[in-house]
C-alpha cells in the first residue's frame, strides 16, 4: 500500500498523473481488495476496507476507482496510522442549531434582493459577445437574466438536467458533467432516551458489513439522551424509498416508514448492543439527499478511470462561466470545506478579470 502510494503524486490530476496512478484509476477499489489483501473480500481486512469506503465514498466499491482507496489510505498509514482502519470523524464541534444557520448568516449579510428564491436554472446560453444568459423556471413562467460572468455551484448531478447545449463547454467539461460519479449516502438518525453504547464503544463510532457506519452524533452534549446516526453508502444507501428526502417521524405520514427503517437498523444493533431497542423513543429523521432534485446525491465520488480522465477539470471555467462546489475540490471533495474553498478561488478569479484588488482574504 505504501509503495503504490509513494508511487503516485497527492496532486494527481487529469493532465499530471504517474504510471501508478493510471494503473490504480483503471481498477476499482473492490478489484484491489481482491489482489492486494490476503483472501481479499473473504477475510475481515477486506469486508471492512469494502465496507468502509462503500461508506466514505458514497459508490458501490466496484463502481470506484481504486485511487480513492489508496489515495486515502495511504496517506493515513504514512501520517495517521492509529485511525487507518477507521471512518470516525470528530464530531466535537456544531453548529447550535443546526447547519442551515451558516447559509442563513451569510444570506443575512447579502443585499436584500441579491437571492432570488424558486427560481431554478434550466438553460444557459454564451453568446457571441461573452454574454451569459441564464434562463430560470419561476412560478411566473421562464425568466431570463443576462451577465457578464456566471458562476455555476449547482452539483454535475444537478447540472445535467439543464439545457446547456448552447454554452459553450469544450469536450472534456461536458465529459465531466455527465459523467462525475456521486455518491447516494443516507442518514438515518434514531432517538434514545439513554446511550448504553457508550459503555460498549468508547469512540462511539463502529462499522459492520451489515450496518455500514454508526455513530453518536450527540457526543459532549449533557443529557441522557442520545441520537445514532445510521450513516449508509452505495446499493444500501439508495435503498430508502421516502416520499421526501428530508423526513421525520413529526410528520404523520413519513412516521411508519421510517419506524420501519428504524426497526430494521435496531434488530441489527441488538446483536451488538442487547436491550438497546428498550431505550428507543420512536423518533426518527432521515436525510436523503439523493432523493432531492436539486442534488440528485450525496457528493462527488471518482468512478473508475474518472481520475485520469477529467479529475481538476471540473473547476476550469468556461470563458464567462465559472464553476464551484465541493465537486471542484481536489483534496476536499465531498467536504463542506471543499465548496467554501472552491467558491474562494472562482471569486477571486473573477475579481482578477475586473482588476478589483482583494484587500483582506477572501
Amino acid at each position: 500500500m505504501l509503495e503504490q502510494y509513494h508511487q503516485i503524486d497527492p496532486a494527481t490530476t487529469w493532465d499530471h498523473y504517474t504510471p501508478m496512478a493510471a494503473m490504480l484509476d483503471h481498477m476499482s477499489t473492490y478489484d484491489w481488495i481482491e489482489r492486494y489483501i490476503p483472501d481479499g473480500h473473504a477475510s475481515p481486512t477486506g469486508m471492512l476496507l469494502d465496507t468502509l469506503y462503500t461508506t466514505l465514498y458514497g459508490v458501490d466499491t466496484w463502481e470506484q476507482s481504486a485511487m480513492n482507496l489508496v489515495t486515502y489510505l495511504g496517506y493515513l498509514l504514512a501520517y495517521s496510522p492509529q485511525s487507518a482502519l477507521s471512518s470516525s470523524i470528530d464530531v466535537s464541534y456544531r453548529i447550535a442549531g443546526g447547519n442551515q444557520r451558516l447559509p442563513e448568516a451569510i444570506a443575512a449579510s447579502l443585499p436584500e434582493d441579491a437571492i432570488r428564491l424558486r427560481h431554478r436554472l434550466a438553460a444557459i446560453k454564451r453568446h457571441a459577445n461573452d454574454r451569459v444568459t441564464l434562463t430560470f423556471d419561476t412560478e411566473r413562467g421562464f425568466q431570463d437574466i443576462s451577465c457578464e460572468y456566471a458562476l455555476l455551484t449547482l452539483p454535475f448531478s444537478a447540472l445535467r438536467e439543464v439545457d446547456y447545449r448552447k454554452a459553450g463547454f469544450d469536450a472534456l467539461k461536458q465529459k465531466a458533467i455527465a459523467e462525475l460519479g456521486y455518491g447516494t449516502n443516507s442518514k438515518l438518525m434514531l432517538q434514545f432516551d439513554a446511550r448504553p453504547w457508550q459503555r460498549t464503544f468508547q469512540n462511539h463510532s463502529f462499522q459492520s458489513d451489515r450496518l455500514q457506519a454508526i455513530w453518536e452524533a450527540t457526543t459532549g452534549q449533557q443529557g441522557e439522551g442520545g441520537i445514532l446516526v445510521h450513516f449508509t453508502g452505495g446499493t444500501k444507501g439508495r435503498s430508502y424509498a421516502p416520499a421526501a428526502p428530508y423526513t421525520t417521524t413529526n410528520e404523520p405520514e413519513h412516521a411508519d416508514l421510517l419506524r420501519h427503517y428504524a426497526r430494521d437498523t435496531l434488530e441489527q444493533l441488538e446483536t451488538l448492543l442487547p436491550g438497546l431497542s428498550d431505550h428507543f423513543t420512536g423518533e426518527v429523521a432521515l436525510s436523503y439527499p439523493t432523493g432531492d432534485p436539486f442534488i440528485r446525491g450525496s457528493y462527488a465520488c471518482w468512478l473508475v478511470g474518472q481520475v485520469t480522465s477529467f479529475c481538476g477539470y471540473e473547476g476550469v471555467r468556461q470563458g464567462p462561466i465559472l464553476f464551484a462546489g465541493e465537486h471542484c475540490a481536489n483534496e476536499m471533495q465531498g467536504f463542506m470545506e471543499g465548496g467554501a474553498q472552491e467558491g474562494v478561488r472562482a471569486a477571486r478569479e473573477i475579481l482578477q478579470d475586473c482588476a478589483v484588488s482583494v484587500e483582506q482574504p477572501l
